[in-house]
């Protein structure tokens, strides 16, 4: 990853993840790193485009692979992970501080 910095990386794709790589991310997300939310979010977006979510709702409702639950398990938790990615998200009943669902395409990006 440092030969080819210019690269957009993400080593959650790779068939084996540097046994640091995960608990680094985690540690700076916890502590607020905003290139580690960044990552964070990326991951995210990616397994909601896999699991195809189309609302925040639906990450109520999805069923997450084993390894998926273990990496956010080390972020913190997929619930403490989405809050934070989305804090204005009513999380409790499912809608934004408006009070309107949205779909995912307008919330991902804040």
């Amino acid at each position: 990853m440092d030969a080819y910095p210019e690269h957009l990386w993400r080593p959650w794709r790779f068939t084996k993840t540097p046994s640091y790589w995960w608990q680094d991310v985690a540690a700076r997300f916890v502590s607020g790193d905003i290139q580690a939310e960044s990552t964070v979010r990326e991951y995210i977006e990616e397994i909601a485009n896999k699991c195809k979510i189309k609302t925040l709702e639906d990450w109520l409702h999805v069923g997450l692979s084993t390894k998926d639950q273990a990496r956010l398990s080390l972020l913190g938790g997929q619930e403490k992970v989405l809050q934070r990615l989305y804090p204005l998200h009513d999380w409790k009943s499912g809608n934004n501080s408006s009070g309107k669902t949205e779909p995912r395409t307008e919330l991902m990006h804040y």
